[in-house]
């Protein structure tokens, strides 16, 4: 027996269903399914609920069956209810292709690997072979296959070159707001619909990606059958595209972000300083590739490490003393110096630029850049050596000019006295006071020729040999007694040979040649030989 529905349901008369075994009109099978529901009540004596697709009638059944009994009690029948849900599987299906879908959305993954995975998605419930998404530039006048996906290897439109929109559906979509079905090829008539058509595609679905209000391009869906897509698809492609169009705006917006972040990155590795990022525990949160080489570690040694273990302690003092003063609120200048301890040991002398900043969530890091001035500090104490030295060399001039005034007034005396005296012993011991000052106006005259400035530049014949020798005789007080009396050995070696003599300023000569004299000694805090 069956009612009404059956019959109607699967399309026979009564004649043709009565007296018939099920398996042979339903399923056209020979013998009974494997797993028969029939089979199992018969054998169990139970109700049994089973869930059947169908590919004879296109649809899904909930097939229940119940054992009819007779007077006695024995089991004379099977009742078989079958109710079809199609429709509401369908509906499950869709939920469950929309919640998978929007999780993807919401994973943060490339666009490429998200518009790959709603594809397969999407398949669950249509027969697509690709899918894509097109974005119009500013002008709308263009557009670019910003994603694509799909089932072979030919395509007619690739990622990333520019095409023109005038003539596509792309146009259409953009100027009615409205998505596109096209079910055949003869439908197809622009020419980037026509390279599809090369690709095989027969039928394809343009759908407007809408963001705050304006059409930032299109979803498309191509099928290689005919007739593939109806309005029905609409309403399950709405909440996904509108999802997708969020997604790829925000995806383009950490693109830039990123070009951004990249080039102000470049920019900051590139530049001459060192910048890095502190947090409030004075621990490096960011170090460019300037600030580890004045340091002498790596990047990865530095980050998480506390600067002020990279300090020696007079700077450790002073920004325990800046930041007291802070917490006070008194305003400090936000320039100036430490010295970093290098990883060999070194002492580096750098200026500090550093200013606070707080970040979207409040939090306060400080930026420094680090300028190192080691050089420059260098240079500074040598100008300040050249000043004393300069100064040092004018109270010498003085002093050595009232010191040969003293010796004229003792050696004139001394040369009188010995015109006069006629005791031999007293004329010796003036001989030995005649020697030693003339000896000492020849080292007051040296001094003053070192350290006279002359504005007439007097030019003529030098010895240079001589010139050399003076310099050390003249330096010989810093590089033998001072370092010995600090039990440091300095020697300087001469090989002078026999030159002509040079036209020149024998002072000037000098001058320069003892400068060097003592920018070499120097240079040898630890000793050493002077060639």
């Amino acid at each position: 027996r069956a009612n009404k529905a059956a019959f109607e349901r699967f399309g026979f008369k009564p004649e043709e269903m009565i007296g018939l075994k099920c398996y042979e009109i339903l399923h056209n099978n020979s013998e009974p399914c494997k797993g028969c529901h029939i089979t199992e009540t018969l054998k169990t004596e139970n109700e049994v609920s089973i869930e059947l697709e169908s590919q004879s009638f296109n649809g899904i059944f909930r097939h229940s069956t119940f054992p009819i009994r007779d007077n006695k009690g024995e089991i004379i029948g099977v009742a078989e209810i079958a109710k079809e849900i199609t429709e509401e599987k369908k509906k499950e299906l869709e939920k469950d292709v929309l919640n998978n879908i929007n999780k993807l959305l919401a994973s943060g993954l490339d666009l490429k690997q998200t518009l790959r995975s709603i594809y397969n998605e999407l398949k669950r419930l249509l027969e697509i072979e690709r899918i894509s998404i097109s974005l119009f530039d500013e002008s709308r006048e263009n557009f670019k296959i910003l994603s694509l996906g799909k089932d072979y290897d030919f395509t007619g439109l690739t990622e990333g070159i520019s095409y023109p929109v005038k003539g596509t559906n792309l146009e259409k979509v953009y100027e009615t707001g409205l998505p596109i079905i096209v079910n055949e090829p003869s439908g197809i008539d622009s020419w980037a619909e026509r390279r599809l058509i090369e690709e095989g595609i027969r039928s394809l679905l343009n759908y407007p990606l809408i963001y705050q209000g304006s059409i930032i391009g299109t979803l498309n869906l191509c099928s290689n059958r005919d007739n593939t897509f109806s309005e029905k698809v609409f309403n399950l492609l709405y909440p996904i595209a509108s999802g997708l169009a969020i997604f790829v705006q925000n995806t383009l917006l950490i693109e830039e972000i990123k070009k951004s972040e990249e080039k102000y990155r470049t920019v900051v590795e590139g530049t001459q300083d060192g910048v890095c990022v502190i947090g409030n525990d004075y621990k490096f949160e960011y170090v460019n590739e300037k600030l580890a080489w004045i340091q002498g570690y790596s990047k990865e040694e530095l980050i998480g490490k506390d600067i002020r273990d990279y300090l020696d302690e007079e700077s450790r003092r002073l920004l325990a003393y800046r930041e007291e003063q802070i917490k006070k609120g008194i305003k400090l200048s936000p320039h100036f110096e430490l010295n970093i301890i290098r990883k060999d040991g070194n002492v580096r002398n750098v200026e500090i630029s550093a200013r606070r900043i707080k970040d979207s969530k409040g939090d306060s890091n400080v930026i420094v850049i680090l300028k190192d001035i080691t050089e420059r500090k260098k240079m500074e104490e040598q100008l300040i050596q050249t000043e004393k030295l300069r100064a040092l060399g004018e109270m010498a001039s003085g002093v050595a000019h009232d010191f040969n005034n003293s010796l004229a007034a003792i050696l004139g005396n001394t040369q009188l006295l010995l015109y006069t005296v006629k005791d031999d012993e007293i004329k010796e011991s003036l001989k030995i006071i005649e020697k030693v000052a003339k000896d000492s106006a020849h080292t007051a005259k040296r001094l003053q020729d070192f350290t006279r400035k002359r504005s007439d530049k007097e030019i003529n014949k030098v010895d240079v040999n001589s010139v050399i020798r003076d310099s050390i005789e003249i330096t010989k007080p810093r590089w033998k007694d001072e370092s010995q009396g600090k039990g440091i050995n300095i020697e300087i070696s001469t090989d002078l040979r026999e030159v002509s003599t040079a036209r020149g300023n024998d002072s000037g000569l000098r001058e320069v040649i003892t400068n060097l004299l003592f920018n070499a000694i120097e240079a040898m805090p630890e000793g050493g030989r002077i060639l």
